[in-house]
Order: structure tokens, then C-alpha cells, then sequence
């Protein structure tokens, strides 16, 4: 009963709280993930109306000097394009690198933009690892938003 007691009166000022830590971390935050979630919105769009199917959507934040890693199952003889999509307020350029269940890269993307794109038709069925790297980041920014898309071609 005392743990109910605890409960309720700790939701009653979490109600009261919440606003107002609402507004601080608007006032206080240092990076908007709204422009990649856009462009990667604008991506999927796209995609969609091709009548291809969007099978994985993840935003997520790296720092400069990092690689992150995402790991997804791709189906055997199934044509799929996987974007790994930079902000553009903060990553100049974005690098990204695709590798079979056996640590073979099969897929790579390194110009110098901030969309790196990959295409590929796995031979049989198995969990491919994407590893997103930011080459180069826009001057002052210690971090980033990107955006990986996994799209199945039909």
C-alpha cells in the first residue's frame, strides 16, 4: 500500500514536471534531429512511389572520429538499396560501408556528399552489418544526426 501511495503521488508531480522539462531541453538543446528525420521522410517518399518497400527507418546520432553500426537481415536474391543520410546542418560528408555474415565488405559508398548510398543483392539470406562513419563534419560541429533507410527493391 505505501508503494501505491508513492506511485500516485509521483505521477501527480511528474504531470506538474514534465512541461516545464519540456521547455528546458527545447531552450537548452544543442542539435535538432527535425532536418534528417526530413530528409529522410523525403527519401522514403520517393522510394514508396517507386513502389519499392521501405523495410527499416533508424535515426540515430554519431560523433566525429566514430563509426556507428546497425545490423540488418537482408533476404537472399532480393535487390535492396540501404541509405545512411547526414544532416546537413552538422555532417558534410557521410561514409558508408555494408558487410556480409562473414566480414566481407559487399558494398560501399565514399564520395564526398552527405548521403551515401548502397546498392546490393545478397546471394543468400544472412544478417549484414552497415557501418556509418561522418568523413567529414561541418566546422565546429563534434556530432551529428544520420539517417539509415533499408529499401527493398520490387
Amino acid at each position: 500500500m505505501v508503494a501505491w501511495r508513492f506511485v500516485k503521488r509521483w505521477r501527480l508531480r511528474a504531470k506538474k514536471f514534465l512541461p516545464f522539462l519540456l521547455l528546458c531541453t527545447g531552450l537548452f538543446s544543442q542539435v535538432s534531429m527535425l532536418n534528417v528525420l526530413k530528409r529522410a521522410v523525403a527519401a522514403v517518399v520517393l522510394e514508396e512511389d517507386k513502389g519499392n518497400q521501405v523495410m527499416f527507418l533508424q535515426i540515430d546520432n554519431v560523433k566525429e572520429g566514430y563509426v556507428s553500426s546497425q545490423t540488418y537481415s537482408l533476404k537472399a536474391y532480393q535487390d535492396y538499396t540501404i541509405y545512411a543520410i547526414g544532416d546537413s546542418d552538422r555532417i558534410a560528408d557521410i561514409d558508408m560501408e555494408v558487410f556480409d555474415d562473414n566480414g566481407n565488405s559487399v558494398g560501399e559508398d565514399d564520395d564526398a556528399s552527405n548521403v551515401a548510398i548502397v546498392n546490393l543483392t545478397p546471394k543468400w539470406a544472412a544478417s549484414f552489418k552497415i557501418k556509418v562513419k561522418p568523413y567529414q563534419m561541418k566546422s565546429g560541429a563534434a556530432d551529428g544526426f544520420y539517417g539509415i533507410i533499408v529499401v527493398r527493391r520490387d
